[in-house]
């Protein structure tokens, strides 16, 4: 944690598998390399291992998304989820 003692209430970890966000990544970048082109798949996936791993420590601080779903699902699962967090209702603050 970077900040002393605080720790956030709810942290959104995206879940991708390495060689699709490396992909991205280079989309991103128009073809160009990515920091993390000079990793092996291997680390890339050990690096994702390790992170699904904390994630599964602190299930109810940390929530996995399936990042390699369509965004909208994705921002839907996370606009949802934050809702639920904060003790929102639907309509709630939209004028409804």
């Amino acid at each position: 944690y970077t900040v002393g003692d605080i720790v956030p209430s709810l942290t959104f970890l995206l879940d991708v598998p390495g060689e699709i966000g490396l992909a991205r990544a280079r989309h991103r970048q128009g073809g160009q390399p990515e920091a993390g082109d000079y990793m092996s798949s291997g680390t890339r996936e050990i690096i994702r291992q390790r992170y699904l791993s904390i994630a599964r420590q602190d299930s109810k601080r940390i929530l996995v998304i399936d990042g390699v779903l369509p965004v909208e699902e994705v921002s839907g699962m996370i606009c949802e989820q934050a809702s639920r967090h904060l003790g929102l209702r639907a309509g709630v603050g939209d004028g409804r």
